[in-house]
């Protein structure tokens, strides 16, 4: 491992308050223009530090990277080391960090200008059992033609009531966070451990833990999405959808085992869990059908029945010949058309 103390601008009141850790692996397409978002915060460049951890690229995004920022009036770290992943690169960011406050932003994505001032203002308003803090987000989809086209901003729909709302939210489509859309305390994410290289998903994995520990979220409001999500070919969560799926299954199986030992697995959550479940399921029925009745299982446990709640097609058919069986014809009929 090689660390480069590019530069270190002077800081009349101190550390830094944010840590803005961007890990990248063959990046250069992309670091640039993520960097630049950086540079152009508004907020007092001495109130944060950028460090980049290089993941073992083949191309020259090390070297993009210390191009851009050779200028920046702020503290910058670049770190290069073997790959290992997107989880070790960030935690491996964190434990060169000086900020109280992390923000993570992976190497493709884009930060709006005012994000880290208005969620910097807004964390340090809270109270010291909130972890972090999200904002409307927006995605920028470069698979698709039509890139111009505006795409509406989401905000996470999260259930501050209990920590088991919170988590049944967590698992929801609809509670997706983005890893960059937010702003962590430090602090919260040592009490967890930081990220486990767990795979893909790892982001949620990460939130799950942190809610399941104690902690609370809480929404800055934003009138613009303060984060934009790039995905396009080469992203992580587009290459497999098989991996995808275990993702899935993973994080519903932690919040599913942590719901049992508790004794708090309510009717709600037991229903998110199934949705996880099926979802899952009709992945695994493409590719791998021992996975397939492993998840079968699952649900089975928490419903006794194997009925999935959508399609309207396959629902009627798995009350007649089973799910699995439904499944198969579902399959056929789906290679058919694709043949056509």
């Amino acid at each position: 491992m090689k660390e480069m103390d590019v530069k270190d601008a002077s800081r009349a009141a101190g550390e830094p308050d944010i840590s803005v850790i961007v890990p990248a692996y063959n990046a250069e397409p992309w670091i640039t223009e993520t960097l630049h978002s950086v540079l152009d915060q508004t907020i007092d460049p001495a109130a944060y530090e950028i460090i980049v951890v290089d993941n073992g690229s083949q191309d020259h995004t090390l070297k993009v990277a210390s191009e851009v920022l050779r200028s920046a009036p702020t503290r910058v770290i670049l770190s290069n080391e073997s790959q290992r992943g997107p989880s070790h690169a960030r935690n491996h960011g964190m434990r060169l960090a000086c900020g109280s406050w992390i923000q993570f932003l992976d190497a493709d994505d884009l930060l709006h200008r005012d994000k880290l001032v208005n969620q910097l203002n807004f964390a340090q308003t809270c109270s010291s059992d909130v972890a972090l803090v999200y904002s409307k987000w927006q995605d920028l989809d470069t698979r698709i033609k039509t890139r111009g086209t505006k795409v509406a901003p989401i905000l996470p729909d999260l259930d501050h009531t209990a920590t088991v709302t919170l988590v049944r939210s967590l698992i929801s489509d609809a509670g997706f966070i983005p890893t960059g859309s937010q702003l962590f305390r430090r602090s919260a994410l040592t009490d967890v451990g930081g990220y486990k290289a767990v795979g893909i998903i790892e982001d949620v994995d990460l939130y799950i833990r942190i809610a399941m520990a104690g902690w609370r979220f809480a929404h800055c409001s934003s009138p613009e999405p303060y984060f934009f999500y790039r995905r396009h070919e080469g992203s992580l969560s587009t290459r497999s959808t098989t991996a995808f799926a275990d993702g899935v299954v993973r994080n519903a199986a932690l919040v599913e085992s942590w719901a049992r030992k508790r004794k708090i697995l309510d009717q709600p959550l037991s229903t998110r869990l199934i949705t996880c479940y099926f979802q899952a399921a009709r992945v695994f029925a493409e590719c791998d059908w021992a996975r397939f009745d492993s998840v079968v299982e699952r649900i089975e446990n928490l419903s006794g029945e194997v009925i999935p709640p959508g399609p309207r097609a396959l629902t009627v058919l798995s009350k007649l010949v089973g799910y699995k069986t439904a499944e198969r014809v579902a399959l056929s009929w789906r290679r058919l058309k694709r043949l056509a």
